[in-house]
């Protein structure tokens, strides 16, 4: 179970990439939470995929990261618009990084975000791969990790308590790394599996995903116009 702890996010049915809605959250805070510990993104030291699709509007502010998905744990894995979990500069949005939640920085890839359209992300990590384990895409062009810390051996592991959380991490409220506006459609959280090989770009999905042996999460964001009701389809 989703609940929204601060600010405003709903489903509009207006901008979506798939189905019936997305998930907006607002200019002010608005993000999405599990009201208790989940153990649907804890992928250890192993393969993961996540991937999703998100609409930034071209009003969006550049100097204000963006917490896509954030396992609250204190081993938990991150996945951030933005360079590392310790960097807020100015500009900062215009990346890709993937962060433990303990506060240790992972690698990051630069990417001017296209505005006022879908673009479905990948971030992904290969845990069998030589040199760099972790792999970025947008709009299934693969992308070159820029800098940022090495992750190669972070267990992402089941440790402690916190929820899960879709347009920031948990931090009281704070609108710092919130989606200020973003929509975030078709969200998945794949444990066990790097779905996509890691040489070169990709095929970008033409349809919604369905559940399987490796999903742990996937958000289609259906429903209503206005509805606050969010559900993790492996529920």
């Amino acid at each position: 179970t989703f609940t929204i702890p601060a600010g405003v996010a709903n489903i509009n049915t207006t901008i979506k990439q798939f189905g019936t809605g997305s998930m907006w959250g607002n200019t002010g805070g608005g993000y999405i939470q599990t009201t208790t510990s989940s153990s649907s993104m804890d992928v250890g030291n192993g393969d993961f995929t996540v991937e999703g699709w998100v609409y930034i509007p071209a009003a969006r502010a550049n100097n204000q990261t963006a917490d896509i998905i954030v396992n609250n744990k204190s081993q938990g894995l991150g996945i951030r618009f933005g360079p590392t979990y310790n960097n807020t500069s100015a500009n900062s949005f215009n990346n890709i990084s993937v962060f433990a939640r303990s506060g240790t920085d992972g690698p990051y890839a630069n990417i001017t975000w296209p505005r006022d359209q879908w673009n479905h992300f990948v971030a992904q990590r290969n845990a069998n791969a030589t040199g760099q384990q972790y792999s970025f895409w947008v709009n299934g062009t693969k992308l070159t990790i820029s800098g940022g810390g090495d992750l190669n051996a972070q267990n992402f592991a089941n440790v402690g308590t916190g929820p899960l959380t879709i347009g920031n991490y948990n931090s009281g409220g704070t609108t710092d790394e919130n989606l200020r506006g973003m929509y975030v459609d078709e969200l998945t959280v794949a444990k066990g599996i790097a779905r996509y090989d890691t040489v070169g770009n990709i095929v970008v999905p033409v349809y919604s995903f369905n559940v399987d042996a490796y999903t742990g999460i996937l958000m289609h964001m259906d429903g209503t116009s206005g509805s606050t009701t969010f559900t993790n389809a492996t529920s």
